[in-house]
């Protein structure tokens, strides 16, 4: 039996031992989406430089650094994949070289760690996901045994990014592609880091990465409209179906017209309650008005040391983290199976 399965049945047992609520409500049967609630969402998305900013983006580079906590790598060892996912390089591309909206947005991530690097292209369900592994060598990695078990992880984590990056305007966005289904629904509301919250119950389908649904329980700060935490069930991934986690997100820098969060801290509330991930921006680039998505065009901009934690500090300095978004950089199989002229091709621009 390979040795994914007793974890992810442990994991799995867990949730369905566990006697504590489920902190993420259910959304309501049969009922049309809230357009005040959704309204909520609108106005944090002003809060964060406005729909108007977001639709001139054509994409993003940006720089990670964290820490894994808690031994979560133990219960979920291909969805944490320590080895490689301590620094990343992450491209979010929106539109195509016209300008116009992409049929889905491309993520691109490059994961590095002390067993070597991760690549990660995911652009929805009508593409394959694109997957590489290189050692510290440079040396292809023999494929993970739990094939499928990478790839779902892999999607959803794609996804989940986007939405940690993008917070409001992942939502809204999705209002209009033909692909996406999202309902907005009232929730209490809540206290985030002694900040009171207007809470917003989203359901999206899809739903993150290959799930089929998720929910995802937004809390917004009344005073201000920052998006100060996200709430989500983890369907998308057969090892952690049923669970909840919380992301919530501090400090927050303006570039390119738009407000984005640099300081990210994860919770698993159901069924373990505890922190698993913090991680922080160390770099980023707003590419707008046509401006292309490379780093020749946009420039990377690395954060100041004096933003970082001495923790993000130190996982920086084995990899230049202005490195790594270059077409040249990303192996055959995550780029290559693109057609001419498909849209995520984009990242190669």
């Amino acid at each position: 039996m390979p040795m994914l399965l007793p974890r992810i049945l442990l994991f799995v047992s867990l949730v369905a031992a566990c006697g504590c609520r489920n902190p993420l409500p259910a959304f309501p049967g049969a009922a049309a989406s809230d357009p005040a609630a959704k309204a909520v969402l609108e106005r944090s998305a002003e809060a964060h430089g406005g729909l108007d900013a977001y639709e001139r983006v054509d994409g993003v580079a940006v720089g990670f650094a964290g820490e894994w906590l808690g031994g979560i790598h133990r219960f979920q060892p291909v969805l944490v994949d320590r080895g490689f996912r301590q620094v990343s390089r992450e491209r979010y591309v929106f539109r195509d070289a016209d300008g116009e909206p992409l049929p889905h947005p491309v993520v691109g991530q490059r994961h590095d760690g002390e067993a070597g690097t991760k690549w990660v292209r995911w652009q929805g369900r009508e593409v394959p996901v694109g997957i590489a592994y290189r050692g510290r060598d440079g040396e292809p990695v023999a494929p993970h045994p739990e094939a499928r078990a990478v790839t779902e992880s892999s999607a959803l984590v794609a996804e989940a990014y986007r939405m940690f990056l993008t917070g409001p305007f992942f939502f809204l966005e999705r209002d209009a592609r033909a692909d996406a289904e999202t309902a907005y629904a009232p929730a209490e509301r809540a206290e985030v880091g002694g900040v009171a919250c207007e809470q917003v119950l989203v359901r999206i389908r899809p739903g993150f990465g290959l799930s089929e649904e998720d929910r995802v329980l937004v809390a917004v700060g009344r005073d201000d409209g920052l998006l100060r935490r996200v709430r989500f069930s983890l369907d998308g991934f057969s090892g952690t179906g049923g669970a909840v986690a919380d992301v919530v997100f501090a400090d927050w820098i303006r570039r390119g017209g738009l407000r984005w969060p640099t300081r990210f801290l994860e919770t698993v509330t159901f069924p373990l309650n505890r922190d698993v991930h913090a991680w922080e921006m160390i770099a980023l680039s707003v590419a707008r008005d046509g401006s292309g998505t490379g780093p020749a065009a946009a420039g990377i901009a690395e954060l100041t040391p004096a933003h970082w934690s001495p923790r993000a500090a130190g996982r920086t300095r084995p990899v230049r983290v202005t490195r790594g978004w270059q077409a040249e950089d990303w192996p055959a199989e995550v780029r290559e199976d693109l057609p001419a002229g498909h849209p995520g091709r984009a990242l190669e621009r």
